[in-house]
């Protein structure tokens, strides 16, 4: 091809139209412009010298790709001037030329054959092409109407990819303006600014520039077909969205609101700043340009702070909160405050609105100094059920639970810092203080008697429990207390013990071990070591007068798991955050501990629920910060503004620590592969961060890739997977409308602020172990994996697949890596065996048979089978819709004279036939739907018949086992264009699994690995199907039928072009 192909179009339109312009007025200067047009098209491929133009341009050697590009622009010239070619033998050669290239086409579509009369060819190919050329103006022209938009991208595709008019079209107009990505990108630009509920303004600009790019190619390839069909669309659709636009200006033009954020204000004391804040809302779809605080006034006992000053543009659905500052200079209970706000109002000018606001005073009686030293929000555990705020449903299930005629025994868990140490601590409280039973705690944690390995920890939690209760429960006079046993083996002499101290007492025991998940995992694992710890627990617990309370953080589920015979008879109780139908106790967490003070208004608790997601630890960590800025403010009106502004303040300053738990706790398994976990977990979080940074909707999927692309540590795509579905089970992260956010938004921003930084310094600290932690799966495939998916697969053509041909097929991709990728899409492969395949008729004949009846006298009953004729689109039996026809009808037990090929169809609906008498129905059965276009290929041959069927009563149906949505849209829309009656029924959609390389399958969860799959697959397809290296329509289809397979499918699974080894070879 010429080095400049836009300069080569533009001198072939040059030449196209000199010979337009003097058609059949001279024969020189006619043969003339003939020859510089047949030269200017030769050279456009090649540029060589030509000597004798015509006679090369019409020569049987010239390439195929030359002969179709003169053939569009000599019948372009034909619809442009009748005469145009009328000159020499140039009108016989160009009707041959079309000939030899229409042949398969264009004169299939218009039931034409190169045997028919020269001047009938002539005319019809006239009339096609100049029909194609209206319709395409007529789209063009539809632009201009906004309520047609949303379908002219669809008919515009429809036009462009049918195979027919791309035969003429192709060479006129540029490829790269005519395909599917193309002219979607730019009425997605259009949809954009359609469908924005709000900032139309900067959509209008994304559409505009989109429509500009779009006209500049068009005319830059040089063609006036270009120019006016292509060129002319991306105008027309620029003028629409302007024309739009204006008129929204006019009937919709910003609206504005403002609303004060109510509170009360510190005016008790001179000196004292308050700051007042105003919500402006723009809830109109365009922006507010130019907001300006003109004019502002106020009571002498306030001195402004703040100066009139331009505020900005509001942008259409959003609320921008505005603050003005004052100082005290005399005490008042009441101020007023006056603004005037202006802003542009287009086609008016300015607009102005006069605010007026009365200022409240606060309460004047408060030490302020006292309140410095306070600290009301304590992050420690609450020691008392006077202090427990909340968890009532929580503390009267373990109320039941201990208060039973036996003393029962609970796992409590639940993540770390939610309360649970408090909740139990509340219940030995009111369980001691009890004025009823006796009773006798033993509340401890780990920390009371860990060591340095299990045997030790496990000595040192008997002589704790033992020490403790020898306390605790009364000896009577007399008695010897009972010596220290050996606890190194067990916990088994503490059952004696106690039987021994309950002789003597009439207490209940409660023993609450907390933290109960930090002993070494050789304890909490099924060993014979935990046996020794967890069989006495199970043995003390079943004593009437004893129980416990085993409480940890979320690994204490996979404790229950793990030792569920020895735990059986424990309840299991969750405790967790603060949820948001029960806002009353969070509210009372956060307002009880200054309700002297603070003021803390609804949306104040709202913003703070937001950031904490009801967790309480962090709740209290926040609200620890707005408790020492109101005090500095000396303010005890607290809003949402005053709020956030202290979240953001302890947000920047929280310490990684407050969410070690997140990446520590929930990780389980021995000792080596849970430090391993731990540090993988951090890897993934360091991958979420930098994700979130990217200000883009979070996937698993960018995460994943992410982390592929930025880990320190080098995880398997199965580790990664897993460790990210184990965050969001545990609830670290949550999917929201497919996107992954934080559940706990403080975390979140503490990850992208800090915690890169932080979770990379803890894997410094692992260096070593870092190294040692690599992915040592094997990319190659073993024979294991072979023989598996062969059997999986099954059968293809009546033969079992074997794994020496999978094998044989995979080393044609080389590298390893490679062959893992297409394993992968191998083992994706959706196989219809013939059971399936029978499945899918019988389901269809329930569709086709819904209203299918016969009369008998006055009566109708049901029709069982016949009334049903089965057929296939084409004159062969030996296509794939002949067998399925067959394999419809014996489903079904369907006669085998009503399965007939189309031509006996037509037979049967000429007038006085007998055949296939008391047709109802007519089904057309395939395997497939692809693109759909063979089918409408099919029907448009088909139409006559089709449509007289209907006419005289017949329902008609096209049946396939599988296909694409897109497919079967393009065949029903072809039908609802050209008045056929039909129902088109797919019994399996299979748009996003089909698709191997889409979004929507399953196959590649990693973006980048299906990307480079894709790659792989595109790399080898193109050398078995250079159109196509996708399969046909580049579909990336992956259906294969147990006899053959769809050329829709990708050709590395079915081609078998330069001796390549396909799995499923079609024939």
């Amino acid at each position: 091809m010429s080095t400049r192909p836009n300069e080569s179009v533009k001198n072939i339109q040059q030449a196209f139209d000199e010979l337009i312009e003097i058609s059949g007025v001279s024969t020189n200067a006619h043969t003339q412009a003939s020859n510089k047009l047949a030269s200017l098209l030769l050279t456009h491929f090649d540029n060589h010298q030509i000597q004798e133009p015509a006679q090369e341009l019409f020569s049987k050697h010239t390439p195929p790709e030359i002969k179709r590009f003169a053939a569009s622009w000599l019948l372009r010239a034909l619809v442009e001037a009748d005469t145009a070619l009328s000159v020499g033998n140039l009108d016989r050669q160009a009707i041959a030329l079309f000939d030899s290239v229409y042949a398969n086409t264009i004169y299939r579509r218009l039931g034409i054959t190169t045997n028919f009369q020269t001047y009938d060819k002539r005319a019809r190919l006239i009339e096609f092409a100049a029909d194609i050329l209206n319709q395409a103006n007529q789209l063009v022209n539809t632009a201009l109407e906004t309520k047609r938009i949303p379908n002219l991208q669809q008919q515009l595709l429809k036009l462009f990819n049918d195979h027919n008019c791309r035969a003429f079209l192709s060479p006129l107009l540029p490829e790269a303006l005519t395909n599917v990505n193309m002219v979607r990108s730019l009425f997605d630009a259009v949809s954009d600014y359609m469908d924005a509920e709000f900032d139309h303004e900067r959509t209008l600009e994304q559409a505009r520039t989109a429509c500009d790019e779009y006209e500049r190619q068009a005319i830059a390839h040089g063609s006036q077909d270009s120019i006016r069909i292509l060129g002319g669309l991306a105008r027309q659709l620029k003028q629409t969205v302007e024309t739009h636009f204006k008129y929204l200006e006019f009937q919709d033009p910003p609206r504005l609101s403002f609303a004060e954020v109510k509170k009360m204000y510190p005016m008790d004391q001179l000196g004292n700043t308050i700051t007042f804040y105003l919500k402006v809302t723009n809830s109109g779809k365009l922006p507010v340009r130019d907001l300006r605080l003109e004019e502002i006034a106020i009571d002498p006992q306030l001195k402004l702070t703040t100066r009139p000053m331009p505020w900005g543009t509001v942008r259409p659905g959003t609320t921008v909160t505005f603050d003005i500052g004052a100082t005290v200079i005399q005490q008042c209970k009441q101020s007023t405050l006056l603004l005037l706000l202006s802003w542009d109002k287009p086609g008016v000018g300015r607009a102005e609105e006069e605010l007026e606001f009365t200022l409240e005073a606060q309460r004047a009686d408060f030490d302020w100094e006292q309140l410095e030293i306070k600290d009301p929000y304590s992050l420690d555990p609450i020691t008392s059920d006077v202090e427990l705020i909340g968890r009532k449903k929580e503390l009267n299930s373990l109320r039941r639970i201990t208060n039973s005629k036996s003393v029962g025994s609970a796992v409590i868990f639940g993540q770390k810092r939610v309360g649970k140490t408090s909740l139990v601590n509340s219940l030995a409280y009111s369980l001691e203080n009890d004025k009823i039973q006796e009773w006798t705690v033993i509340n401890i944690g780990t920390g009371d008697f860990i060591g340095n390995d299990a045997l030790s920890t496990m000595a040192g939690l008997g002589k704790t429990l033992f020490t403790e209760l020898t306390n605790k429960v009364p000896n009577p006079s007399g008695l010897n207390s009972p010596s220290i046993p050996d606890f190194s083996n067990g916990l088994s002499p503490l059952s004696q013990v106690i039987d021994e101290l309950l002789s003597w007492s009439n207490t209940r025991l409660l023993f609450v071990i907390d933290e109960f998940d930090e002993l070494q995992v050789e304890l909490l694992s099924r060993t014979d070591l935990s046996k020794a710890l967890f069989q006495p627990i199970r043995q003390i617990s079943n004593k009437a007068r004893c129980g416990f309370l085993l409480v940890g953080g979320e690994n204490m589920q996979h404790l229950e798991t793990v030792q569920g015979d020895r735990l059986n008879k424990f309840d299991s109780i969750q405790v967790d955050y603060f949820q948001k139908d029960n806002m009353v106790d969070f509210a009372k967490l956060i307002r009880k501990p200054v309700s002297t003070w603070l003021t803390i208004s609804e949306s104040a608790i709202d913003e703070l629920y937001h950031w904490s997601a009801g967790n309480p630890y962090f709740a209290k960590y926040l609200a620890r910060q707005l408790f020492r800025e109101m005090v500095d403010q000396r303010c005890s009106d607290v809003s949402e503004v005053d709020m956030r502004t202290a979240i953001l303040t302890a947000a920047a300053a929280v310490r990684g620590n407050s969410f070690a738990h997140f990446w520590i706790d929930g990780v389980t398994g021995d000792v080596d592969n849970v430090d391993k976990l731990r540090l993988d977990t951090r890897s993934v979080l360091i991958a979420a961060a930098q994700a979130f940074r990217d200000g883009v909707h979070v996937t698993e999927e960018s995460v994943l890739k992410k982390l592929a692309t930025t880990s320190v540590l080098s995880l398997g795509e199965h580790s990664s997977k897993k460790i990210l579905s184990d965050l969001i089970r545990r609830e670290v992260f949550v999917a929201e409308d497919s996107y992954l956010k934080c559940k706990v938004p403080l975390f979140e921003y503490w990850l992208k602020d800090q915690g890169v930084r932080v979770l990379l310094d803890d894997l410094k600290e692992h260096e070593f172990r870092i190294a040692t932690m690599r992915d040592e799966e094997l990319s190659r495939v073993t024979d294991e994996d072979l023989i598996r998916t062969c059997k999986k697969l099954g059968r293809f053509r009546g033969r079992s697949i074997e794994s020496a041909t999978i094998r044989s097929w995979l080393d044609q991709f080389g590298d390893v890596k490679n062959q893992r990728l297409m394993f992968k899409i191998l083992n994706a492969v959706k196989m219809y065996d013939n059971d399936r395949s029978r499945g899918k008729m019988n389901e269809a004949f329930g569709i086709v048979s819904r209203t299918l009846t016969v009369r008998v006298g006055s009566r109708s009953r049901r029709l069982s089978r016949s009334g049903v004729a089965v057929s296939h689109f084409g004159t062969s039996l030996g296509k794939s819709g002949s067998r399925y026809c067959q394999l419809f009808a014996e489903e079904n037990r369907i006669a085998d004279n009503w399965v007939v090929s189309f031509d006996a169809v037509k037979q049967a609906l000429e007038p006085g036939s007998k055949q296939l008498q008391g047709m109802q129905k007519l089904v057309f059965v395939d395997d497939f739907i692809g693109t759909g276009q063979s089918i409408v290929d099919c029907l448009g041959d088909a139409k006559e018949t089709l449509c007289l069927a209907s006419k005289q009563g017949v329902e008609i149906f096209v049946i396939v086992v599988a296909g694409f949505s897109r497919g079967k849209k393009l065949i029903t829309q072809y039908a609802e264009k050209h008045g056929i009656d039909i129902h088109v029924h797919c019994c399996d959609i299979i748009d996003g699994e089909g698709r191997v390389f889409s979004a929507e399958s399953k196959v590649f969860v990693d973006s980048s690995e299906r990307e480079d799959a894709k790659r792989v697959a595109e790399l080898f397809g193109v050398r078995l199907e250079k159109q196509w290296p996708l399969g046909y329509g580049n579909l990336e289809g992956i259906v294969v039928f147990e006899d053959n397979c769809p050329n829709n499918s990708l050709p590395i699974l079915w081609s078998q072009s330069n001796g390549w080894v396909a799995p499923f070879p079609r024939s």
